[in-house]
């Protein structure tokens, strides 16, 4: 290439075309890789709407684009207005923030296109000219692409470090020189470079195409990098060197380079000479050589005319410069003078600039002494640090101050941008930064000064471009900035001269201050200067003056900035007006933390310790000790990491920390900024507690602390919980004087901030531990104010344990013997809390952490007799020694246990003075823990170890049941009375420890689960083989001789079986097992061994000779057996018979297996069982074993209860029920409905079982079959389901003829889909008495049915002569339905219609009108339209129930309801449901003449709107005297509309969870306008101060409450409670229903005069922590005759409770009555000397002492045998006394834990047998079948409770006292809501007994006689 060069000029020059070439290819090289990183920009920045001109994004004026020289008009805008755009906007603020100067260059962009292309983005970062038209990278210069690599902050993560270190725009930045090496190459005057600078060039331009980030890896950057040094050997063509120069000029037009006039000439000529010399080469040789010749000749000629010429001019021209001279010389006079003055000037501006830059460079080297170091420690000022090496970046946030003054938090402030500029054109000139103490004030106002004075110093450092405050250039744009301490300068007023005091005194000696001071004001006036003023809390106004703030006179404001640092409460002040603030910022602490600590630790820490560890460290110490709030605080927090790295050499710092003594220290920085004297605690002079005896600076101070701490703890537990944490002026002056308070603002201890009200500010303490750690010390102090105060403020807040947290541990480490007491207060608060014990919940753990911390803090304090009180412990490896320590002091009144340990678990338990010796192993007695509900033991490090073993443990825990040995005891305690559930996992016990847990459980009357999860169970016998078996995985249940193994996960373990041998078990259950041929031996000796054992319940997989030879000779009464895979299998029949023959005592079996087998039948042959219940799952029962079961079932000589359930029938099933001696048939299909396919077989066998009383059947169709096999049985009820087809009219006659033959038939009930003729003709003439038709409950709804055939109903029904109650549910409305119901003589009509019909208003109407004798009337329907209250007109009902879903009365008119419901004359009750209530219903119950009413609005309340009209129409009630209204919520205008009645009942409930009282003052002005009112019964959710409010003083008689909240009422009413009850002086009946007990409740009931008590607990039993409470409030009750509780769960304490009462009247309900509390109930009632009434709900009966005053007993039993009920009479006949008796119960007995239904006749028997005795009068007996199953939640309390029941048969007996109504005794209410849907039938009777005078009978409820 060098010799085709030369022709382009000299080296120099042919360097300079090199140069250009490098350049291009080098833009070349950078394009792709541009384009791929412009378009990741584009994603970051995001794109724009599309729709906005840049010119709509500018802000007009906006330099340099701007130019309003004409008015009104901007050449940039044009008519584009600036309109904002949130999305445009975001995309260019995102773009400024991406461009390294903030200056990108909107003329080049079209915002437009921001949306889709890239490119568009990227030209903002072009150099603002020249590049406007440019329309993608390729199009651009080599200037463009390295400009936007410098502009754009991306490209510096695409390239080495090393190519922007040092940082643009410093000049030896690499990247700039590229940038330069472009400059120099463009702008060149003379188009030379040499050679060395070539090299550099090319050898600059191939580093950066081969930089090892991206661009190594980019093809196009490799093709170029490979063409450079191409160009760098001269490996270049000429045709090669052309087309490059081409592209260099190429580029050079299309982006308008702007390159240097001798440049462009120099290229273009090159390019020119090229071209010629290629293409003409030859011809311009020849071509020179001629005009060469030519040229010599004319030069000859020329050169002889010139010289000619030039002889004249210069004649002339030496005259012309004679003249010129001598002006010249003049002009020279005049020029010398100007310059003269000019020099004078320019001396003085230099003198001034020297001067300048002396004080600028004086002042940073002054503030780098004296700002740029801060202390670690307030109390020791010496241990400082450099700034630089210790800030973090501070946590900022904007306060706006708004019209009406209030201050609300904004956005944070992330730069000095930010905080200067509050736009784009406004500037901030006073700044004020509040904070509290130690947030970092003073530290972010050093850190502004020494970013000022090194942006003004030279600097090599790269700033980190993500933190926040990196946009130095605006602190840098001041020429001066000037920073003052206003705590040093106090009295002084200007702030001029506290910067001559403070900076000039201190830089110049006193000759030069004077010239300085003149300097100083000709600076102010001239430069841009920023003051910051430091502290303007602590500077103080000289005497005389009333200045908020020191004067800035001197300092202009255009010039000068002004920047304040103060604490908030100083800004509070008044006379600091919001006009005079630009902008409010507050540090609210640091941002990060961990990194602040790390940089801490990096300053104090030696080189040994590693850094990143010891700061871990610190983090764990900082989470374990709750201290993360106090990390806002750099004060604090610095202080917290020096407290802690003082004992880093301390092993045990981590754990014996104490907080006390931090917080002392913490104190004493913040007293020692108001008063720094020191003195010390000694022993003439004591501290009151432990943590100040090192202090310092406390004692001089004490009284004031000891008054901040009285104010600290005031405020803390203020009633109103909302001013504890933040409080005004008022309230704080209750507890410090003004001086007081200005020492506590100064000391930094409060805070105090300004607020939107006028006279008043937010006051509050530093830090909330603060004010709780003064708290907790003036508790030490003054322990009586737990008592006090505490006790109280815990009762008046939920969980009000967890607000005062922190103060119970600082108390620990003051006074343990205070922190003791609370602890006591605390524990009790919680258990009132908890709702499930059994529930280790998050505020188990976190009331348990609050008690382990305590702990730690006394344990760190040296406190002695720790004695925390806690019941519910989890305790694990980490906190094993501290709740150890806590369970010892505390495991009787422990309630729930938690113990996970692993056998790897740290056995080193440290011991202190306080505590035991250490030891290796932690023994949990547990004998002890008589209150224990919960226990949990899981991990391989516990041993279970029984109490005869004396082997040693190498394992850390060790848990022992029962440390008494029985040799010792003569009567040993229980074990675990009151325990409820028992969780075992990865345990290993012995067999021994098992069977002696389970013996203990069985003793116990209530459930108890025990859960064995992956435990093994090993033998303790001697000559025990060592088994393998698997971990044992089941759930056990055990209650009162009971025992169910349920959920087990795998097989039974032999360990398992032994522990079961010999246990005295009544109650066998065995769910799902998987036999093991292994352990069939084990299985029979444990089953064999069980001598108590009369029931048993096993589930097996498959069937097995080992499961017979297990049940083999028993003694049980009750065997059910389930199959779950297969049937029986044949091979093992001879077993299962011999099995079954030998249980000789047995009487009921239920079997259940998935098929039919013949083996089954063989092994039931014979046996003397009186129930049998038979499930085949799968298949039908075989027909080739229908003469096995005929002969088995017929062999069952005392069977009377048969029930089958197969999922087909055949011929075999009815012959083998034929001629049974069954009194009760269930059939049903597996399925639910039976198929009739064998008639005559099905209806001989039927018509054979001549003693079947009951009959139930589900069949999928009728079918004469069906009715054929019904004809002429003896039954008394029928129960009927057809699901498919309805009744057939086909066979219309065989069911007419059916139905007529039972002629003892008196209840049928019918369950259908469709009616059809067939049906209404079969139940013509019928003589039943009852009649329930229904339409089929599918799919958790009701189907519903519609009447077709009308006619046929009407004849039907009016046939029925003897019909009194029909109920037709869920039938759709018809004119046939109302047709059928014309003229009935029933007395009870209730119907239920499911969705919306047409208007029948009129059928509806002359229906209802015909029943003649009918009083009562019930609908339920989805509305009621208008023509609907027509028909209801003219009625003589009594009652009438109206319920309305979905719109209920929304489209009601008034005028119709109200002239039917008037023309009612006979109706007295009322009652109305609706969702929701509206005007029309109020005018429509105007007047009426009812006396009893009775409203529910389902969603919300009384509209207030509508008060008026609700008013207007309760009062035009005038007989009303009892109302009753159901609301979710109350309402004003509920209680306006109440005000004035004249009732004298009335009833408030609440539809869901009880009424919520929200308008307390309402509420009593209105209850106390009800002069009438004697009975009130009201139903919330909660109680409250409110409440007992509103009831105070009331005259009423009665008073009913109910509370649905599962806490019970709340003890921190107690006394309001008090106050109102006792207030009542006319009440004598108190009836009070709640979900648990409460000490409330006890305290508040006691001394009352009542003669009436109703008290329910339900969901939980009484709490025997409450016997003493409970014991005396009853026994305070001397007026009282009558007493009833009623609890769902048993209550030890509550026979001993009532004793000695002088009532007349008990009813008493307590969960499930068992033999066990025989003994107690029997001490109770022979001590109620006074007792004529006893009312008591049994689950079974049980042997009782009766008084010898009582007279009448009710007794309700769930269950009772029919030879029960003689021996029951027989014990009533043997009392002395005559007594009345009503016994209500269900007929059914319980096997295997499940209740067994008995048919109704074997009682019918029982009655007699009673008729025949002399001294039995039998006057009630009462058959009742149910009608619908009952829901336990869903009922109304106020609702009949025998609603779900019809009275069948009295058997022929004459109620002499139909009246005697039981229903209102709480117990047999009870009773009834309890029994189960199982039971089908129950019998009421009432006996009048006399004593027997012929027979000593063992009283069954008394002593022998």
């Amino acid at each position: 290439m060098a010799a085709n060069t030369n022709l382009l000029g000299d080296k120099e020059t042919i360097n300079w075309f090199k140069a250009c070439i490098g350049l291009n290819m080098t833009k070349e090289g950078l394009t792709n890789f541009l384009c791929t990183e412009l378009q990741k920009v584009h994603a970051v920045v995001g794109r724009s709407c599309g729709n906005c001109p840049i010119e709509k994004l500018i802000q007009c004026p906006t330099n340099p684009y701007c130019n309003k020289r004409k008015r009104n008009y901007c050449p940039f805008h044009k008519s584009q207005k600036p309109q904002p755009c949130a999305i445009c906007d975001n995309v260019k603020h995102n773009i400024i923030l991406q461009h390294r100067y903030g200056g990108p260059s909107w003329r080049n962009t079209c915002a437009e296109n921001w949306a889709l292309n890239y490119w568009e983005i990227g030209k903002c970062y072009l150099p603002p000219d020249g590049y406007s038209s440019i329309s993608s990278v390729k199009e651009s210069d080599f200037n463009g692409v390295i400009s936007i690599m410098l502009n754009c902050l991306h490209f510096q993560t695409c390239l080495s470090s090393s190519w922007v270190l040092p940082p643009p725009p410093d000049k030896q930045c690499p990247l700039e020189k590229v940038r330069q090496i472009g400059r120099d190459v463009r702008h060149t005057s003379d188009c030379k470079v040499t050679d060395a600078d070539l090299q550099d060039y090319l050898r600059t331009l191939s580093a950066l195409l081969a930089d090892p980030q991206y661009l190594q890896h980019d093809p196009s950057a490799a093709i170029a990098f490979a063409k450079l040094s191409d160009v760098q050997i001269d490996c270049i063509s000429i045709e090669e060197l052309g087309d490059l120069l081409k592209e260099v000029y190429e580029t050079l037009e299309n982006a308008q380079e702007r390159f240097s006039e001798e440049a462009e000439r120099t290229l273009s000529n090159a390019l020119q000479k090229l071209d010629a010399t290629i293409l003409f080469g030859k011809k311009r040789l020849e071509r020179k050589t001629q005009l060469g010749e030519q040229r010599l000749k004319i030069k000859t000629n020329v050169g002889k005319q010139r010289l000619e010429k030039k002889t004249k001019f210069w004649e002339q021209h030496l005259e012309r410069k004679t003249k010129d001279g001598e002006q010249f010389i003049e002009s020279k006079v005049q020029d010398g003078i100007v310059r003269l003055e000019q020099t004078a000037n320019k001396t003085a501006q230099a003198a001034y600039e020297r001067a300048v830059a002396d004080l600028r460079r004086r002042l940073m080297d002054h503030y780098h002494d004296n700002a740029s170091n801060v202390p670690l420690s307030v109390l020791d000022q010496s241990l400082d640090k450099r700034i630089a090496d210790i800030y973090a970046t501070p946590k900022i946030h904007r306060i706006e101050i708004t019209k009406d003054g209030k201050r609300v938090k904004k956005e944070q402030v992330l730069a000095y941008k930010e905080l200067f500029c509050s736009d784009y054109t406004k500037s901030n000139r006073r700044l004020y930064v509040q904070g509290e103490p130690g947030s970092g004030k003073s530290t972010f106002a050093a850190k502004l000064v020494h970013v000022w004075c090194d942006g003004n110093r030279p600097s090599t450092a790269a700033p980190n471009v993500n933190e926040s405050f990196d946009d130095v250039l605006i602190i840098q744009k001041f020429q001066f900035v000037f920073y003052i301490a206003l705590r040093e300068s106090r009295g002084t007023k200007d702030v001029m001269h506290m910067v001559k005091k403070q900076i000039i005194d201190t830089l110049y000696s006193e000759e030069k201050r004077d010239e300085m001071y003149k300097l100083l004001l000709e600076i102010i006036e001239t430069e841009v200067c920023l003051v910051v003023r430091d502290g303007l809390d602590e500077w103080v106004a000289p005497d005389g003056s009333n200045l908020a703030e020191p004067s800035m006179a001197g300092f202009p404001n255009d010039k000068c900035t002004i920047l304040t640092t103060s604490r908030p409460w100083k800004l509070a002040e008044e006379r600091i007006k919001n006009s005079q603030i630009d902008i409010l910022v507050e540090i609210e602490g640091i941002n990060d933390p961990d990194t602040f600590c790390e940089r801490v630790l990096r300053c104090i820490l030696d080189e040994s310790k590693d850094l990143e560890t010891t700061a871990r460290e610190f983090r764990c110490f900082i989470f374990d000790s709750e201290l993360e709030s106090l990390a806002y605080s750099p004060m604090l927090y610095t202080l917290i990491i020096s407290t802690w790295t003082d004992n880093l050499e301390d092993k045990e710092h981590l754990k014996g920390f104490s907080l006390c003594a931090l917080y002392t220290t913490l104190l004493e920085s913040l007293f020692k900024k108001t008063n720094d004297i020191i003195g010390f605690f000694n022993d003439l002079n004591p501290p009151q507690v432990k943590c100040f005896s090192s202090s310092r600076y406390l004692r001089p101070i004490i009284k004031k602390v000891d008054v901040i701490s009285k104010a600290a703890f005031h405020l803390l537990f203020s009633p109103e919980k909302e001013q504890s944490i933040v409080f005004n002026d008022h309230e704080l002056s209750n507890y410090l004087t003004q001086s007081e308070q200005e020492f506590a603002l100064k000391a930094g201890l409060i805070s105090k901030r300004k607020t939107k009200k006028t006279f008043n500010s937010s006051i509050s303490f530093l830090h909330k531990s603060i004010q709780e750690f003064l708290a907790a010390y003036h508790i030490a102090l003054n322990a009586h104010l737990i008592d006090d105060v505490i006790f109280g403020y815990l009762g008046r807040h939920s969980n009000a344990y967890l607000d005062i947290s922190q103060v119970f541990i600082f108390l620990c480490g003051l006074n343990i013997s205070a922190a003791n007491k609370l602890s006591c207060i605390m524990n009790e608060h919680y258990n009132i809390n908890m709702i499930d014990v059994n529930i280790f919940s998050k505020e188990y753990d976190t009331f348990q952490s609050i008690i382990e911390a305590g702990y730690t803090e006394a344990v760190s304090n040296d406190q002695t007799d720790i004695l925390l009180q806690f019941s519910r412990l989890e305790i694990h490896e980490n906190n094993l020694m501290a709740m150890y320590n806590i369970w010892r002091e505390y495991k009787s009144n422990v309630l729930c246990l938690k113990i996970h340990v692993g056998d790897k678990t740290n056995r080193g338990i440290h011991s202190s003075s306080t505590h035991s010796e250490a030891t290796s192993l932690i023994e949990f007695d547990l004998s002890s823990c008589i209150n224990l509900k919960y226990l949990k033991l899981s991990g391989s490090g516990i041993q279970i170890k029984d109490s005869s073993s004396s082997v040693s443990s190498t394992l850390p825990v060790c848990i022992v049941l029962n440390s008494a040995k029985p040799a010792q005891c003569a009567d040993p305690p229980p074990v675990l009375p009151c325990i409820d559930d028992i969780k075992l996992k990865n345990i290993t016990c012995s067999s021994t420890w098992l069977r002696s847990l389970l013996s203990t459980l069985l003793t116990l009357d209530h459930d108890v689960y025990c859960d064995l999860k992956k435990c093994y169970i090993t033998s303790c016998k001697s000559d025990a083989v060592p088994w393998a078996d698997t971990a044992t995985d089941v759930r056990l249940r055990c209650v009162k001789n009971t025992l169910e193994l349920i959920d087990i996960g795998g097989i039974v373990s032999r360990g398992l079986w032994e522990a079961l041998h010999g246990l005295n078990i009544k109650r066998l259950s065995v769910e799902f097992l998987s036999l093991n041929e292994n352990y069939e031996d084990s299985m029979s000796q444990s089953t064999s061994s069980l001598t108590h054992q009369d029931t048993l319940s096993i589930n097996v997989a498959v069937d097995s000779p080992g499961l017979w030879e297990a049940l083999r000779g028993l003694n049980i009464k009750s065997l059910s057996l389930k199959v779950a895979y297969g049937g029986l299998n044949a091979n093992y029949a001879d077993s299962m018979s011999q099995s079954l023959s030998s249980l000789t005592h047995l009487d009921t079996l239920n079997v259940k297996v998935n098929v039919d087998s013949p083996g089954l039948w063989e092994a039931l042959r014979g046996l003397n069982i009186k129930s049998l219940s038979l499930n085949v799952v799968y298949g039908r029962l075989n027909v080739n074993y229908a003469d096995s079961m005929s002969k088995s079932l017929s062999s069952l000589t005392h069977l009377d209860t048969l029930s089958i359930k197969v999922d087909d029938y055949s011929p075999g099933l009815w012959e083998a029920l034929r001629g049974l001696n069954i009194k009760s048939l269930f059939l049903s299909n597996l399925n639910g409905y039976v198929h009739v396919n064998n008639v005559e077989s099905m209806s001989q066998s039927l018509l054979s079982l001549s003693h079947l009383a009951t009959l139930n059947i589900k069949v999928d169709v009728g079918s004469p079959g069906l009715w054929k096999a019904l004809h002429g049985l003896n039954i008394k009820s029928l129960s009927l389901n057809v699901a498919y087809g309805g009744y057939n009219v086909n066979y219309a006659d065989s069911m007419a003829q059916s139905l007529s033959s039972l002629t003892h038939l008196d209840t049928l009930n019918i369950k259908l889909e469709v009616d059809s003729p067939g049906l209404w003709d079969a139940l013509h003439g019928l003589n039943i008495k009852s009649l329930s038709l229904s339409g089929l409950y599918c799919n958790a709804r009701y189907l519903g049915f519609s009447v077709h055939y009308a006619e046929s109903m009407s004849q039907s029904l009016s046939s029925l002569t003897h019909l009194d109650t029909l109920s037709i549910i869920k039938v759709f409305d018809s004119h046939g339905l109302w047709e059928a119901l014309h003229g009935l003589n029933i007395k009870s009509l209730s119907l239920s219609t499911p969705y919306g019909a047409e208007n029948y208003a009129e059928s509806m109407h002359q229906a209802l009108s015909s029943l003649t004798h009918l009083d009562t009337l019930s609908m339920e329907t989805k509305n009621l339209i208008l023509d609907r209250w027509e028909a209801l007109r003219g009625l003589n009902i009594k009652s009438l129930s109206l319920s309305f879903r979905f719109r209920g009365l929304r489209e009601i008119h008034a005028d119709s309801m109200s002239q039917s419901l008037s023309s009612l004359t006979h109706l007295d009750t009322l009652n109305i449901k609706m969702n929701d209530a509206y005007p029309d219903l109020w005018d429509g119950l105007r007047c009426l003449n009812i006396k009893s009413l009775s409203l529910c609005v389902k969603y919300g309340g009384f509209n207030v709107k509508y008060t008026d009209s609700m008013s207007k129409s309760l009062s035009s009630l005038f007989q009303l005297d009892t109302l009753s209204i159901k609301v979710d919520v109350d309402s004003p205008g509920l209680w306006e509309a109440l005000r004035g009645l004249n009732i004298k009942s009335l009833s408030l409930s609440g539809g869901y969870g009880g009424l919520n009282v929200k308008y307390a003052d309402s509420m009593s002005q209105s209850l106390s306008s009800l002069t009438q009112l004697d009975t009130l019964s009201i139903e919330l959710f909660d109680d409250s101060p409110d409440l007992w409010k509103a009831l105070f003083g009331l005259n009423i008689k009665s008073l009913s409450l109910r509370f649905q909240n599962r806490t019970g009422l709340n003890v921190n009413f107690a006394d309001s409670m008090t106050m109102s009850l006792s207030s009542l002086t006319n009440l004598d009946k108190l009836s009070i229903i709640v979900n648990a007990d409460s000490p409330g409740l006890w305290a508040a009931i006691r001394g009352l005069n009542i003669k009436s008590l109703i008290l329910r607990f339900e969901y939980e039993g009484l709490n025997k922590d409450y016997a003493d409470s409970r014991s005396l409030s009853l026994s305070s009750l001397t007026h009282l005759d009558t007493l009833n509780i009623c609890t769902d769960k048993i209550s030890p304490g509550l026979w001993e409770a009532i004793r000695g009462m002088n009532i007349k009247s008990l009813s008493i309900s307590d969960g499930c009555f068992t033999v066990s509390h025989a003994d107690s109930i029997a001490q109770s009632l022979s001590s109620l000397k006074q007792l004529e009434t006893l009312s008591i709900y049994f689950w079974t009966n049980i042997d009782i002492k009766l008084p010898q005053s009582l007279k009448h007993l009710n007794s309700h039993c769930m269950k009772l045998l029919p030879s029960e009920l003689r021996e029951l009479v027989d014990a009533l006949s043997a009392c002395t006394q005559t007594i009345e008796s009503n016994l209500d119960f269900c007929c059914a007995s319980m096997d295997d834990s499940t209740l067994k239904r008995i048919p109704p006749e074997e009682y019918i028997v029982v009655k007699k047998e009673l008729e025949m005795r002399k001294n039995v009068a039998v006057k009630r007996f009462r058959i009742y079948d149910r009608i619908c199953k009952t829901y336990r939640f869903d009922y109304d309390h106020d609702h009949d409770a025998t609603s779900h029941w019809s009275v069948r048969d009295m058997c022929g007996v004459h109620d002499d006292n139909p009246g005697d109504d039981t229903v209102k005794d709480e117990a047999y209410k009870t009773f009834v809501r309890a029994i189960s849907n199982e039971i089908i039938n129950r019998i009421s009777m009432r006996l009048l007994i006399t004593p027997s005078s012929n027979s000593l009978i063992v009283n069954k409820f008394g002593s022998s006689t």
